[in-house]
Order: C-alpha cells, then structure tokens, then sequence
C-alpha cells in the first residue's frame, strides 16, 4: 500500500507541475539590432576615383587615395603604360578599377586622368648669375671690392684664369703677388687680363692680407 500511494503522490505531482508550465509567458526574442551601412572598398572591376599621392617611376610603383575617405591603393606602373603615361604628379586625379592585391586594393586599369588638379610645383629660388668654373676650384669673391677704390699704383700681371675667376698681380712695394677676383675687372668692363700686362691697381685690405680693390689697364 505505502509504495502504490507513493507512485500516485509522484503522477500527481508531475501532472500539476506541467499544467502550471503550459501558463507560463513565451521567452521574449533576443534584440535586433540595425544594420549599419557598409564602407566596404568598390567591387573589384568598378570605377572609382583616386587622386595620385605620389608616383617614382625609377621603383616602378606609387599610390594613390581613394575617394571617399576609403583608404589608399597600390599604383603599379604597368597601369600608366597600359594608359599612356609613364607617370603622373601628385594631385592628379585619376577614374580607375580596381582588384584586390596582396596587400590591399591596387589599381588594375586607369579609365581617366585629369591633370588639372596636380599640386603645383614649388618655387625654385634663382641664384644671381655666376662666372662659370666647370668643377675647378671656386675663389670667394673679396669683400673689399663692394667699395669705391681709385688705382693708384703700377702692378703687372702675374697670371689670370677667366674660367676659374680670379688671378694675381705683382705690385711694386708689395711683399707678395695680390689676388685679384674677376668681379673687380668685370666692373670695369674687362673680361680678362694676360699675363705680363701692366695695369693699375688699388690695394685693399682683404680676408687674407692685401688684394686688388680696382684694376685699370696701362
């Protein structure tokens, strides 16, 4: 008897047990969230637009930004062949397809090139004109020789090298042959002196001792 009451208690049990459950409320979904929209880079062969970083065509590559803020893509130089160019400057502004690289996104084709937004070359700072010295040896030019000088004193000319600019001449009085800069005959129209040729000079002080401030020729 005790065990037969005990089954029944248990039958019972269960039985109200699952009646209680088939009251209960359904779980609620989980949450859905929105979709954000996609910035994911053109499908590869579209058109985009990208304007040129930089390009070096000595390594034979370069890269270019994308439109769009969607990063940078490799520019290899067999892309400008294929277009006709054999570089391009930066700011150029290039429609061009894409595939996708080892390392990222690279420019398979250009359609388009639109030089008209290339970053403008910078100013080149010009040097006043210089006697030319083909590599040899440059003298600066005297300091003294800016002032107004009048020759007053006889002097022959040593030697003179127009090409390298400067020369010396050996003045009476004078314990050593007096440099003399280009510049001082060219102010007074003369180009070049030959050795051996008297002239007039007035001596200056110069950077090294005395030096030739103006020169006339006898």
């Amino acid at each position: 008897m005790g065990r037969g009451n005990s089954h029944r208690e248990r039958d019972r049990s269960s039985t109200r047990h699952a009646e209680d459950s088939w009251g209960d409320a359904p779980p609620s979904p989980p949450p859905v969230r929105p979709r954000l929209p996609s910035t994911s880079l053109p499908e590869a062969g579209a058109g985009v637009t990208a304007r040129v970083k930089w390009f070096n065509p000595d390594k034979g590559f370069g890269f270019v930004a994308l439109a769009d803020d969607l990063g940078e893509a490799f520019l290899p130089a067999r892309a400008l062949e294929a277009a006709g160019y054999r570089s391009l400057e930066p700011g150029v502004t290039i429609v061009a397809r894409l595939n996708p690289g080892p390392k990222g996104p690279q420019v398979a084709a250009i359609i388009s090139v639109d030089s008209n937004t290339a970053a403008p070359e910078p100013r080149r700072l010009l040097r006043p004109d210089r006697p030319a010295f083909l590599g040899r040896e440059r003298h600066p030019q005297p300091e003294s020789s800016t002032g107004a000088a009048t020759p007053d004193r006889d002097g022959i000319v040593k030697w003179f090298d127009p090409v390298r600019g400067f020369g010396f001449v050996t003045v009476a009085g004078e314990p050593k042959d007096l440099f003399v800069h280009v510049s001082v005959l060219q102010r007074t129209g003369i180009s070049a002196v030959a050795p051996g040729q008297p002239v007039r000079v007035a001596v200056m002080a110069g950077r090294k001792g005395n030096e030739i401030g103006a020169l006339s020729l006898l």
